[in-house]
Order: structure tokens, then sequence, then C-alpha cells
């Protein structure tokens, strides 16, 4: 007992082992990755040792990865007699769309030499060495044409970027798909600009009934009900803003056809006087996401080029072709 109570004296007290719950050891559980609470500006923030520079850049999407989403488009290239086709006109081609002159149709050609129900847009088989779409002649009567090769009644045959596409008396050429351009810079929550970000074209100011659109100080030369016009389609700038939303902005319910005329000869005007110049006024388009290329844009007319600014979608509306940072409304009442 001696021996005993010299071998305790001599190490000290014996304590029991301290227990944790399962709970208490963080860095166990999630398998050795710390993570501490630490009080900052008067709040707390979840530390996982994580750096900014341990974050994977920003990286341009592949083209390739999804293949099914791949949307072509077709711009008119040139019209043989009587129409409401113009050149540059823009249509979308989607998998399972009929083109023709039927309203119904998805692709609408008002042309009298285009049938009713002139073709279709098909899926290729996938995985398939072929572009993703291809057309169906559905016409009997008027000609269909591909890269110059016939296609005959109930023939099909891929299309692909750059095809010239003839329906009737109507010369198409084949778009890809819009290219996505990465952004990869943080948008402020407040109402500072974006770093370079640029002065708006073109600034519309409401004041009740009256409107006016100016560029560079100047205003456009433009009856209200036209200004009025190029506010409804500035609200929505890239996007189709339809007739009668042009109607009630204009408040009457008369055509909008001649209102949108009015818009392109006034924005003509500043081209030919030499205030607008005609590069900045194609590279707008080009970053308006409608489609159209730099390179495309540069082979048109200047009357073509004002029929993209504002483009026309037969059977639903209008399109003003600028990017949203290039307009500006004011409310001034």
């Amino acid at each position: 007992m001696r021996d005993l109570e010299h071998h305790v004296r001599a190490r000290g007290p014996v304590l029991p082992e301290p227990r944790f719950p399962a709970a208490a050891a963080p860095d166990q559980a999630r398998g050795g990755e710390s993570a501490e609470r630490t009080g900052d500006e008067g709040g707390h923030a979840l530390r996982s040792g994580r750096s900014a520079a341990d974050e994977p850049p920003c990286r341009a999407p592949d083209p390739r990865a999804t293949p099914q989403e791949v949307h072509f488009r077709a711009r008119v290239l040139r019209v043989v007699g009587p129409g409401r086709l113009h050149e540059g006109e823009l249509f979308d081609l989607p998998e399972g769309a009929v083109i023709g002159r039927d309203p119904g149709v998805e692709v609408r050609l008002d042309h009298p030499s285009v049938s009713r129900r002139h073709a279709r847009i098909t899926a290729a088989p996938r995985p398939s060495p072929e572009p993703p779409l291809r057309i169906e002649n559905l016409s009997s009567s008027s000609g269909l044409f591909v890269d110059g090769a016939r296609l005959g009644p109930g023939d099909a045959c891929a299309l692909a970027e750059g095809s010239r596409l003839q329906i009737g008396a109507v010369l198409l050429e084949v778009l890809g798909p819009a290219e996505t351009e990465p952004f990869c810079s943080p948008i402020p929550l407040d109402d500072a600009p974006l770093d370079g970000a640029a002065a708006p074209v073109f600034v519309i100011t409401r004041d009740g009934d009256a409107c006016g659109v100016q560029f560079a100080g100047r205003y456009l030369d433009l009856q209200a009900a036209a200004a009025r016009a190029f506010a409804a389609l500035a609200a929505s700038p890239s996007q189709v803003v339809h007739v009668w939303d042009i109607q009630e902005a204009v408040g009457t319910a008369g055509v909008v056809a001649p209102l949108v005329t009015a818009i392109r000869r006034a924005v003509k005007s500043l081209l030919d006087d030499g205030a607008l110049d005609e590069a900045l006024l194609r590279g707008l388009i080009a970053q308006s996401g409608s489609g159209d290329r730099l390179a495309s844009l540069e082979s048109l007319d200047r009357d073509a080029l004002l029929r993209r600014l504002v483009l026309s979608r037969r059977g639903h509306g209008y399109v003003l072709c600028l990017p949203p940072d290039a307009v500006r409304i004011v409310d001034a009442g």
C-alpha cells in the first residue's frame, strides 16, 4: 500500500480521458478540412482556407458540348419580283419548323413564289457527321434549291452554315448560331456605372404625351407618335415588341409600319449628315445579339442596314437591334 501511495505522489493525480461529442470534431467529419468562424465587420464568415486564386478561371463555352442547342438562322440575300420581303431580314430556323407563305407556319416568307407549306426543317440523326439540321421539300409546284442543287418533292438534304437556300424567288443565306460572349466581371449592386461602360447612343425623353429622341444632343426629326414607337422598341432592345404593344404606347390602333419607316429615315439622316458613323452603327447591331456578324453587315447597303436596325418580324412585331447600354429612357414627368 505504501508503495502504491508513493507511486501516485510521484506521477500526480490520474484524470479521466476527456470525451467530446461527435459534432465537436468537424475536422474529422470533413476529412481533415479545417473551417473556422471569424468575426468580420459585424458579421461571421465561414473561412474554408480556399483563396480566390484557387477558383477556376472564366472560360468560353465549348460549342461542341451541347449540339442539341444549335440554333440556325437565315438571312434574306435577294428577292426577285414583288413581295413584302426585304434584303437583310433575319429568320430563325428551329427544328421542326415549316417554311412557307401561310400565316400559320413557323417561318413565314410572304412572297407569291413561295408555297403555303414549302419546306420543313428537320434534325439530322444523332450522332451524325452531317450538320445538325436538314431541309425537306414539301412543295411540288415551286422550286427549292440548296447551293444551286434542286431538291425534288419529298427530297431532303443537310443545311450548313453558309449554305445558300433558294425557296421560290427568295434567296437566303444560312447563318450559324449566335456566339456566346463570356462576361466574367462582377456587377456592382449599387447604381455605380460599370468600368468601361459607354454612354448611351440614343436618349429618349418622355414627358406626358411629349416624347423626343436624341443622338449626341441632337433631336431626331420624328413626330410624337414615331418617337413613342421608338421608346416602345427601346424599352426592350434586341427583343420582339409586338405590334399591339407599340400601338398601346403610341395610343392608337393605326398601322405601325409607317412609324417604323419614319424611325429608319430619321436615323438615315444622321448617317447622311455624318453625325452617326456607319461603322459604329454596324458594330452596335453586331453586339445586339441579333446573330449578325460584323463581316456580313459590312456587305449591306445603307437601306438594308437600317432595316436590320429596326427588324421586322412578320406576324409578330419589330426588334430594335441595339445592345441595352446603347439606349436610355428618361421619364421627365
